[in-house]
């Protein structure tokens, strides 16, 4: 039976790191809100005022540094990725080797869900379903998975995936290019709620992780 210690370690590890980027990007989008309120409640403010000349420059560089956060957080978790399904094919090969037969998903269809278009809208979770329980049924034969908690909490990382997907896809496509106080604010609220649904999801999956990884080791050791 693989050992999943080490994958599971590099992917928390991972998964901090890119929640760290993360984070210092939502401080700069709150530093951006900030900033433009000062602005609106200095002298000569209005609603709909556009940011001064030398405000821009201040502004324009908190964007810089909250851009090239989100881009580090990008980068770690491409890479991040990469190692959660190395780990997701050892861990549904176990499942294969040591579980029951009749399993849905192969070590290799398992992984392949993840990138195959539109597939990967629904597939995921359900393969995270079925690796939780033939995981849980392999150290616990006894155990009634269907009640288990963390099957509540698979269903929550993956509605909470989902509403950072929502939220970074409006991000994108509803972006204002001004520099009028109430587009710089919008901006920046949207960058922020999408942030905290990103980082709110990759926590719950880290749980996850290291929960199937002890399930087996609990199998492995025995």
């Amino acid at each position: 039976m693989r050992d999943l210690r080490g994958l599971t370690r590099a992917v928390v590890w991972g998964v901090i790191a890119c929640c760290g980027a993360q984070v210092l990007a939502i401080g700069f989008a709150l530093e951006l809100v900030g900033r433009t309120e000062a602005v609106h409640s200095g002298p000569g403010g209005d609603e709909f005022a556009t940011v001064r000349t030398l405000d821009r420059a201040v502004l324009g560089e908190i964007e810089a540094r909250r851009e090239l956060a989100g881009d580090a957080a990008l980068a770690l978790f491409l890479a991040t990725s990469i190692l959660f399904l190395a780990w997701l094919w050892r861990a549904k090969a176990n499942c294969r080797d040591r579980g029951p037969a009749g399993q849905e998903f192969s070590p290799g269809w398992a992984v392949g869900v993840w990138i195959v278009p539109f597939v990967n809208l629904y597939r995921p979770a359900q393969v995270l379903h079925e690796t939780l329980d033939i995981s849980r049924v392999m150290a616990d034969p006894e155990l009634r998975v269907e009640v288990h908690p963390a099957r509540t909490l698979l269903r929550t990382w993956w509605l909470l995936t989902w509403m950072a997907g929502a939220a970074a896809l409006l991000r994108s496509v509803f972006r204002f290019g001004s520099m009028d106080r109430g587009a710089v604010v919008v901006n920046a609220v949207m960058d922020a709620i999408s942030g905290v649904l990103f980082v709110s999801a990759a926590i719950a999956f880290a749980i996850l992780v290291v929960g199937i990884q002890r399930l087996q080791t609990k199998v492995r050791t025995r």
